[in-house]
């Protein structure tokens, strides 16, 4: 009769271990994707495959969407996941995990 509960309570907290450990990966490889768009001879297209390189490597993870902006002498790179890829049942508790990486652009 304690099994069930101790099991859901363990999963829960398996989950819920597994969605940070997600995201920390995920806001350093917006990090340093952010770094690398920054600098002037970097394109989007280097950028983008080296951010599915590292998540695939890191996370196993193959869908994701990137967005790439820069404003007034900075650079960020937005990175999002479909919470499903990530959570499987926990989806429906936990928010999607989507992070942003900023860092000043060189001249």
């Amino acid at each position: 009769m304690l099994t069930l509960p101790l099991l859901g309570l363990a999963s829960a907290t398996l989950g819920v271990t597994w969605y940070s450990f997600a995201r920390a990966q995920i806001a350093q490889v917006a990090n340093e994707a952010a770094m690398q768009s920054a600098e002037p001879d970097s394109t989007p297209a280097e950028v983008f495959d080296d951010v599915k390189l590292k998540l695939k490597t890191r996370l196993g993870l193959e869908t994701f969407s990137m967005t790439a902006t820069h404003n007034h002498g900075s650079s960020a790179i937005s990175i999002e996941l479909p919470a499903a890829q990530v959570l499987g049942p926990l989806s429906l508790v936990l928010p999607s995990l989507g992070v942003v990486g900023h860092v000043p652009s060189e001249p």
